[in-house]
């Protein structure tokens, strides 16, 4: 593969592709706070929580000094949580030395932060020549070299870390890595690959041997739990909602829900039936949560501490997404009968 001549086609190709980035900035806070939003969340999704987010604390100093609450009723709705926590730690941290990482090494040694994250911003930030190696950089290189091993091993990372490397000594990886990024989320798709306009078409081995569709090897994928939960709405005499923090360490981490148990699946079909509740499926990377709210008191054997807020205090609270759901329908309701 002549890596110079194929690397000059790369730099042609997304020159002229006008391909834009609104957020992409040599601000450590802000190109961290970007990097961090943009990991499992889709551009389209995350922009206006970049902006929500900025909005709300515009330097790391803000974001420091913020309350955890604060923090987490921004991200609310984005999901992982576990990184806005993260994020909040590290700006401490930050704000504490009063300095931006400079080396990749540097930025791994903050909370949240793995090895794609720390390439990408030591490169983009601090203009080091090192790789950023995500699904489009796994995806476009097992394809080039018909790599037919496990990306994800020990083994593969290591081999394709090496690859990549080779290539950054004909495109200083502040440029490269962006371009391959592109390229991969643009032509060489998980996905119906733009094959017959693809400028690498002469350089790609898996074209040539006819096996783009099985590049890279997948990963093995366990599957998913299934998780039953009941929640509970219940309105004092002083028009008070009942809330809960979860603490442990677990899904909802920090945040406020209805008080609730988990349940095997069998009650909850039963509880289901019995009561015609209102239900809500939320699907994470890793399990499904299914939820049911009742409307009564949470009883007191329950493993959660239950607090009476004031409904519209509560409300604004931040919270998981099927609590969110559950709120804003029965407090509508709630009102509206007090209304009349």
């Amino acid at each position: 593969m002549k890596l110079e001549i194929l690397t000059q086609s790369l730099q042609h190709w997304h020159k002229e592709s006008g391909i834009q980035h609104e957020w992409k900035s040599n601000s450590p806070y802000k190109a961290w706070v970007v990097e961090t939003i943009l990991q499992q969340t889709r551009i389209a999704q995350g922009s206006a929580y970049i902006e929500r987010f900025l909005q709300r604390f515009p330097d790391v100093s803000s974001l420091a000094k913020a309350a955890v609450d604060d923090v987490l009723k921004v991200w609310e709705g984005l999901g992982y949580y576990r990184r806005a926590h993260l994020m909040h730690k590290a700006a401490k941290i930050v704000k504490e030395r009063g300095l931006w990482p400079k080396t990749k090494d540097e930025w791994l040694n903050l909370p949240g932060i793995g090895p794609y994250s720390a390439g990408a911003l030591a490169s983009f930030v601090n203009n080091e020549n090192c790789p950023a190696i995500d699904g489009n950089v796994i995806r476009v290189f097992a394809r080039w070299y018909d790599l037919d091993i496990n990306l994800y091993s020990a083994q593969g990372k290591r081999h394709l870390h090496s690859l990549v490397e080779n290539h950054l000594a004909h495109c200083h990886a502040n440029q490269y890595n962006q371009i391959i990024m592109d390229f991969g989320s643009n032509v060489c798709k998980p996905k119906n690959p733009l094959c017959g306009a693809c400028v690498a078409q002469a350089y790609c081995k898996s074209f040539t041997k006819g096996t783009i569709e099985d590049r890279p090897i997948k990963k093995v994928k366990r599957p998913k739990a299934h998780r039953y939960f009941i929640l509970y709405w219940h309105v004092n005499e002083c028009q008070q909602l009942g809330m809960a923090k979860r603490e442990a360490k677990d899904i909802w981490r920090g945040l406020w829900t209805l008080p609730h148990q988990e349940i095997a699946m069998a009650h909850w079909n039963s509880v289901i039936e019995k009561t015609n509740a209102l239900t809500h499926r939320q699907v994470l990377s890793h399990q499904y949560i299914n939820t049911a709210v009742l409307q009564q008191k949470a009883p007191t054997d329950i493993s959660i501490d239950t607090h009476y807020i004031d409904l519209p205090d509560a409300i604004l609270l931040p919270m998981d997404r099927s609590s969110r759901q559950y709120i804003d329908h029965l407090a509508k309701g709630y009102i509206l009968r007090g209304r009349q």
